[in-house]
């Protein structure tokens, strides 16, 4: 089943539950790919991300002032354990350094299985983009690389709960 699941999810992707429209040249591609901070509420130890906070922001700086485009790729927020308001209110300079990204056209979001809310625009409507106005959220992101103008691949980014059992039939 596992094998038929991740097929068929790669088959979606692929038929337009993706963002498609990227092509990078290998000689200038500069991305750094985040996934899986699992952002709380910051007020004990069950929020995994609490800890990391300060480091997430000045690696953020560094890869902004370096040209990085950023995708943040799933599980961003740790949704099953937090509403998304008090997640905002506890990390307002991490999303002051993603919206950098997003407002220099250099942000990619990809929902992962604990952040899947995002997958619903008007939950995206009237939540993230409080943080992050204007952001898009997919399923997954298809990268063309090219190399002097002639194709030579292409990136799949995917957050990876697919194919899961839990993530398939039960969320």
């Amino acid at each position: 089943w596992r094998r038929r699941s991740s097929d068929h999810k790669l088959d979606r992707l692929e038929a337009g539950g993706a963002r498609r429209d990227l092509v990078q040249d290998v000689a200038s591609l500069r991305m750094v790919v985040l996934s899986d901070m699992h952002r709380g509420t910051g007020a004990d130890a069950s929020d995994d991300f609490r800890e990391s906070s300060a480091t997430y922001v000045r690696a953020l700086e560094h890869y902004f002032a370096e040209g990085y485009d950023l995708v943040a790729l799933g599980d961003c927020e740790e949704l099953w354990e937090a509403p998304w308001a008090p997640i905002r209110d506890a990390y307002p300079a991490v999303y002051a350094q993603e919206r950098r990204f997003l407002d220099a056209g250099r942000y990619i979001r990809v929902y992962g299985n604990h952040d899947i809310n995002w997958q619903t625009e008007a939950l995206v409507a009237a939540g993230l983009r409080e943080a992050l106005p204007g952001v898009d959220v997919h399923e997954g992101v298809f990268i063309s690389v090219t190399d002097g103008g002639r194709s030579i691949g292409s990136i799949v980014l995917v957050h990876g709960h697919q194919g899961t059992i839990l993530s398939d039939y039960f969320s």
